[in-house]
């Protein structure tokens, strides 16, 4: 069988469609996976360098966007579905899954015009423009949250959760973490060695930041108050 995995843009839309591919060539090595994407998002780098086959096409956003940019953002999702075409007719794939991103668009719409089942996958738990709009189109959604459910067609959604890839589960399944706190040591002015127990908290969020993320850590400081000085 053959699947074609559409979208990307950013790691939140690729890696679970990186999952995806990956366990479907785990179930049957003769399956085939090829993905497509557009020369700017991060597949155009992490899709080779793991191996699996890319195609690229014309995709922009429109929203947001003045006059002159808006045309020509439209312009390039009107190649990119005629790209799309193409590699459809040339791949042949059994399904078409649009995992976010621009490219996602033109090839989805693609995928419907020339009958080729098509489904999308929606990581977030507030879809972005192109999934609500192929939402419409697809022959079923799969949602990670179940509070994304509200923004899809109820008779299409399957609560999937977000895929992982074997490198997370199996680091999931076999934690090695580095401790939080540890003892660094420093010369103090006099010579002498004074040792102090650093606690370390790490907080990322989204492709550009979590807004979400940032305010519960903000809340959250309070409670770390035992830690003023060493954190």
């Amino acid at each position: 069988m053959k699947l074609l995995i559409a979208g990307g843009g950013t790691g939140g839309h690729l890696f679970p469609g990186m999952a995806v591919a990956e366990e479907f060539l785990a179930r049957d090595p003769a399956n085939q996976v090829l993905f497509v994407g557009t020369a700017r998002g991060i597949e155009a780098r992490a899709v080779p360098a793991a191996g699996y086959k890319l195609e690229l096409i014309s995709a922009a956003g429109v929203r947001g966007k003045g006059g002159f940019s808006q045309l020509k953002a439209a312009a390039m999702m009107l190649y990119g579905y005629a790209q799309s075409r193409t590699v459809l007719k040339e791949f042949r794939p059994d399904f078409v899954l649009g995992v976010g991103g621009y490219a996602s668009l033109p090839m989805v719409l693609a995928a419907r015009g020339m009958r080729v089942p098509c489904f999308i996958h929606e990581q977030n738990a507030i879809p972005g423009m192109t999934n609500k709009l192929l939402a419409r189109f697809a022959t079923q959604v799969f949602i990670t949250l179940e509070e994304s459910a509200k923004f899809f067609p109820k008779d299409k959604i399957l609560v999937t959760g977000n895929p992982l890839r074997r490198q997370i589960l199996d680091m999931i399944a076999r934690p090695n973490p580095p401790a939080l706190s540890h003892l660094e040591k420093r010369e103090s002015e006099q010579g002498e060695q004074e040792g102090f127990g650093l606690f370390r908290l790490f907080v990322f969020g989204g492709s550009q930041g979590a807004h979400a993320i940032n305010m519960a850590m903000i809340a959250a400081l309070p409670h770390l108050a035992d830690l003023s000085g060493r954190l």
